[in-house]
């Protein structure tokens, strides 16, 4: 019952709703400062992962060129 007469009260009074409304806008912003540090951490590793498959592709060329070579001879 009283979660019912707060949720009244809260619902008749600006103030209550104004406090409440900048809590939620609060968490609401925390939260998404939260996803964008996540957000930037998987950027980073996408880009590291793609550094990385640049790095070896020359050297997949080169082993590929290589297993034709066997397979032929």
């Amino acid at each position: 019952d009283s979660k019912d007469s707060s949720a009244e009260s809260s619902s008749d009074s600006p103030d209550a709703f104004t406090t409440h409304h900048a809590l939620r806008q609060a968490q609401l912003s925390k939260e998404l400062i939260e996803l964008n540090k996540v957000l930037s951490l998987k950027e980073a590793f996408v880009r590291k992962m793609c550094e990385n498959d640049s790095q070896l592709e020359p050297m997949q060329s080169e082993q590929q060129k290589n297993v034709l070579a066997l397979q032929s001879s």
